[in-house]
């Protein structure tokens, strides 16, 4: 069998111990970045990679994380549109990679989730462009916000402290503060 493992790094650990499992089962795996993938659209759908014409693996392992997401997806559905077999489908990834979507449809299927309340920067007072800015290196390390009302009022409105402040996107820990 043919694997194409969707990954931006062949080093990464879980990257590595998928290939070293392949390789146990005597299947090829091949470690491919999605952002250098070409697709294309018009009588057929293609995604391609220099001479490497992905069309020809068997099942594809996406091992997508937060730096060009938003490509790599796009590279995702394309497999999944030429009949690729995916370990997690595209949408999922989509789903996953979203917090708030992620939690939206947790609690439609009846799945219990904390009270969560979602602000954009566009809703904080005096044009501020970023909800955050960080402190300085001699304070701690945690980030406090640029104007702390809309974050007050938001934590009266979830019933108080403590709350947990997520960023929309990050990963791995990155963009998570306890408040």
């Amino acid at each position: 069998m043919r694997i194409l493992i969707l990954s931006r790094d062949a080093n990464y650990y879980s990257t590595k111990r998928l290939v070293a499992e392949a390789k146990k089962l005597k299947h090829q795996a091949v470690v491919l970045d999605p952002l250098e993938c070409e697709i294309s659209l018009g009588s057929t759908l293609r995604a391609t990679r220099s001479k490497l014409d992905l069309s020809e693996f068997d099942l594809v392992i996406p091992r997508i994380g937060i730096v060009g997401v938003d490509y790599a997806l796009l590279v995702a559905h394309q497999l999944e549109f030429m009949g690729k077999p995916m370990l997690n489908s595209a949408r999922s990834l989509d789903y996953a990679k979203n917090k708030f979507l992620a939690l939206q449809i947790l609690s439609r299927s009846g799945i219990p989730v904390p009270k969560t309340l979602m602000l954009r920067a566009a809703n904080l007072p005096d044009g501020a462009a970023a909800p955050w800015r960080p402190y300085g290196a001699h304070q701690r390390a945690a980030q406090v916000p640029h104007n702390p009302s809309p974050i007050k009022d938001a934590v009266k409105r979830l019933g108080g402290l403590p709350v947990v402040l997520k960023l929309f996107r990050g990963s791995q820990g990155k963009g998570v503060m306890l408040g």
